[in-house]
């Protein structure tokens, strides 16, 4: 679906059956071009089709954990991140507040005065917007996607922002971001304190000053500072892999692969958690429930870099049983015969390392009948074979 009014600012409007006409009267009446989307599922493409204005989200009767997975998707989509989102609410409450917070959302709206005058709101937010500085515009804008491409632009832009509006709460916890950044531990924790003090629903600073604990060993702290968030405003992957962090340096794995599943199940793509994971002791089933997360998001070849590493941190470990799971588990799922033959050569190694010469040439012969050139493989078997003789 095309933007409908070539020229106009158009507007992704979500909202349900009964307040969509009141909406869509008032976005209209201030000049927007109006997209409707009756479902979620509908908002990614209507947004990545026409690059709109902004997204608004009418949060009435959408399921509170079902908004939180939404907003925490919809900051993780590469197009709808650059978009200013808003979500009209009927009641202002802590969830809703924390969930702008967490998710970089522009504003949250009372759902009552909003079906009279939401056209004039959002032409309010965007003459604000339009006042900013360069400096200050850019952190406000970038703030929920920054790379190692924009990384020094955007410190830059952090310090010029700070220096002038010490009091924009936004730039300021980017400047906790990038004390933080630089090793300036003990001020990016007051930065986040401050910030807390004023918010107690920004969890983005609570975030901050949990990773600041961490940094001077305050773990029973951190977890008791990203738990208190994660009940404000649950679903958070990079927030639940902070904490399966914590907990693995409390030594509570269990719960830690709990915590990057959980991750995971939210954000299949996201690196952190599952490089994580893969360092975990995994049951069959816990491998099982992995493959399924990443069976639609990951390629084949990710799939077996997940469990390949898993395999090699379990072996590592002595972990011979674990290893062979995992690797097992590889070779069932893959087709690829170039990731197959590396498989079969780990799972040579395994068997090689434990004692189980038999197991280990019938793995490494596997490997050759896949690919005839691994020289590696050959050694082995060459090697294994002779030292058989001179026994």
């Amino acid at each position: 679906m095309q933007n409908p009014e070539l020229g106009k600012q158009s507007i992704v409007l979500l909202s349900v059956s009964q307040d969509m006409a009141k909406l869509k009267q008032s976005l209209e009446t201030a000049g927007f071009a109006v997209i409707p989307a009756a479902s979620p599922s509908e908002c990614m493409p209507l947004i990545g089709n026409n690059k709109p204005l902004m997204f608004v989200h009418n949060l009435r009767n959408f399921e509170s954990s079902q908004i939180n997975l939404f907003h925490q998707r919809l900051v993780r989509h590469e197009v709808a991140v650059n978009t200013k989102r808003i979500v009209l609410a009927p009641e202002l409450t802590l969830s809703v507040l924390s969930l702008v917070s967490d998710c970089g959302l522009r504003k949250a709206l009372q759902l009552a005065s909003a079906l009279s005058n939401l056209g004039l709101r959002i032409l309010e937010i965007k003459k604000e917007d339009d006042n900013r500085s360069a400096s200050q515009s850019f952190v406000h804008n970038l703030r929920m996607i920054q790379s190692e491409r924009t990384a020094s632009e955007f410190d830059k832009a952090i310090e010029e922002a700070y220096s002038a509006y010490p009091h924009d709460l936004v730039v300021k916890l980017e400047y906790g971001n990038y004390c933080f950044r630089q090793g300036k531990f003990a001020e990016a924790r007051d930065t986040a304190l401050r910030i807390v003090q004023l918010e107690p629903h920004n969890v983005r600073a609570m975030n901050l000053l949990a990773r600041a604990e961490l940094k001077v060993g305050e773990k029973d702290t951190a977890l008791r500072i990203l738990d208190a968030a994660n009940k404000i405003c649950p679903h958070n992957p990079d927030r639940l892999t902070m904490m399966g962090d914590v907990l693995i340096q409390q030594g509570k794995q269990q719960e830690a692969k709990g915590k990057y599943m959980a991750a995971l199940a939210i954000h299949p793509t996201a690196v952190e958690p599952r490089e994580n994971l893969s360092q975990c002791s995994l049951s069959e089933a816990e491998i099982e429930q992995s493959i399924r997360i990443f069976a639609e998001p990951l390629s084949e070849g990710e799939i077996a870099s997940f469990l390949n590493n898993s395999g090699i941190h379990a072996l590592n470990q002595n972990r011979f049983e674990d290893a062979l799971k995992l690797y097992n588990a590889a070779l069932s799922h893959l087709k690829d015969n170039n990731l197959r033959s590396s498989v079969y050569y780990n799972l040579g190694l395994a068997n090689r390392k434990n004692g189980r010469n038999t197991e280990a040439i019938s793995a490494f012969q596997e490997c050759l009948k896949l690919n005839p050139e691994h020289a590696h493989a050959k050694a082995h078997i060459k090697e294994m074979k002779t030292l058989a003789e001179a026994c």
